[in-house]
């Protein structure tokens, strides 16, 4: 008998559908025509530029005359994008001649996925200060997709760039630097911002999350009432006086008042409080309150308010504590009123003299008569004749 080889080729599924991030099993019938019993094997692989990876489990297989063999083919995922591709197999005997080819049609499915991190650049600031987050964005889809940001920021704080959609294709990536603006009276503390990133292909959202701070600002304003510089009391007197303090930082803080100078103040000078705490902003009344014993020297003491606030800053306020002798002051009181009436009495003298000197002069220059002028002379008296 003589030899006839002969045989074809082919597969139950031409067209295979898959998301593409599994491998896909490929099974290639054939079936020898022949009168002897052969052996079949790939003998090419024809993929084009498909992202496959070709795994032949069984490369070859023995065919007995008109029975039916299979040859199993592994194609494995490498990032495949969204598409169709075509994968052709050659299968040929070991007795010769020509190969019989087998096409497949792979479609491969829309697949969504990405990623989004964010680095801080600049997390901490004064108020007004500009916080800087960058945000890489990876598109690992299959195939171009959309991405949306969203920021959620404390009240007051300004985002810039303004949103805009990023539209990446497949494998790309993005940095996107953001920077956000703390308001000029922004309060010390820590605060989160929150970034959301939506896929339009997902539809849905990746949230990142940073922390960044505004830094304490310490200032303080204080004054005595009435801005006074001085304080008069005298010996067995009490008094007082307000100290008015403002927290202008942008944190609470604690403050502290110590007094210095002779060592008698601390036992005649004393705080209401001496010690406080401030929100910002807040206005507090402190009373110092002033109790001179009576045998106190009359002196002027200066006296020195040291405040402690902040982070070892420290502020002063200066003024003089002058102790007085009542009855001696009285005294000069007395003096000083005496000696203003005397004046005033020497001021209506010297009044009277030059209106009556006036009036002398202005008769002899002009020649008129007191009583032509219309005015009155005592009746003991003639008149008022040049000769006389």
């Amino acid at each position: 008998m003589t030899a006839r080889h002969s045989f074809t080729a082919y597969s139950d599924v031409e067209v295979l559908s898959i998301n593409g991030t599994n491998s896909a099993e490929l099974t290639i019938n054939v079936m020898n025509l022949g009168n002897k019993l052969d052996r079949y094997g790939i003998t090419r692989v024809e993929d084009g530029t498909s992202p496959w990876s070709s795994n032949i489990a069984r490369p070859t297989v023995t065919i007995s005359p008109l029975q039916i063999g299979s040859i199993r083919v592994d194609i494995v995922y490498l990032e495949p994008l969204n598409g169709s591709y075509s994968i052709s197999y050659s299968i040929a005997p070991e007795s010769g001649g020509s190969p019989k080819v087998v096409t497949f049609l792979v479609l491969v499915e829309r697949v969504f996925n990405f990623t989004v991190t964010g680095e801080m650049q600049i997390s901490s600031v004064d108020p007004g200060g500009v916080i800087q987050v960058s945000y890489r964005i990876r598109n690992l889809a299959n195939c171009r997709d959309v991405f949306t940001p969203y920021f959620s920021v404390p009240q007051d704080w300004a985002v810039y760039p303004p949103p805009a959609d990023i539209s990446l294709g497949p494998g790309e990536e993005r940095f996107l630097k953001v920077n956000f603006t703390t308001p000029g009276d922004g309060l010390a503390g820590i605060y989160s911002i929150k970034a959301f990133f939506s896929s339009l292909g997902l539809n849905s959202s990746l949230p990142v999350e940073s922390s960044a701070s505004i830094m304490p600002i310490y200032s303080i304003a204080w004054a005595l009432e009435d801005d006074a510089e001085s304080v008069s009391v005298g010996p067995g007197q009490m008094d007082s006086i307000v100290i008015t303090l403002t927290n202008h930082g942008n944190t609470y803080d604690r403050f502290e008042i110590h007094i210095y100078g002779h060592s008698n103040l601390t036992k005649w000078l004393s705080f209401s409080d001496n010690k406080v705490r401030l929100a910002p902003g807040e206005i507090y009344n402190i009373t110092l309150s002033i109790s001179i014993p009576s045998n106190a020297t009359y002196l002027e003491y200066p006296v020195v308010l040291l405040l402690g606030y902040g982070q070892g800053e420290s502020s002063n306020l200066t003024f003089n504590l002058e102790l007085v002798d009542p009855e001696l002051e009285d005294r000069l009181a007395r003096e000083e009123a005496r000696n203003i009436s005397i004046a005033v009495i020497i001021g209506v003298l010297i009044l009277i003299i030059m209106v009556s000197l006036f009036i002398f002069v202005w008769r002899k220059g002009t020649g008129v008569d007191m009583e032509d002028a219309g005015m009155e002379w005592d009746d003991d008296e003639d008149d008022w004749d040049d000769d006389d």
